[in-house]
């Protein structure tokens, strides 16, 4: 872990930093499903959110899609 850090500080100059994590949402169209109420967000309608976990190296170590 202490190697993933240090690529992190020179790759990205923040010498705090020991990681990071974001997610984003992307629109649907209303699933027909009986799962629909999963989907529904009360500000942007209906979305899956998508959050991924990469190495300082652009390389994933996880991806996870789902809804809320």
């Amino acid at each position: 872990m202490a190697i993933v850090i240090n690529e992190i500080k020179i790759w990205c100059g923040l010498f705090n930093l020991q990681g990071a994590n974001d997610y984003t949402h992307i629109s649907i169209v209303k699933p027909l499903s009986f799962l629909k109420d999963y989907y529904y967000h009360k500000l942007r309608g209906y979305i899956i959110m998508a959050q991924a976990i990469i190495h300082c190296k652009k390389r994933f170590f996880d991806l996870c899609v789902g809804f809320l």
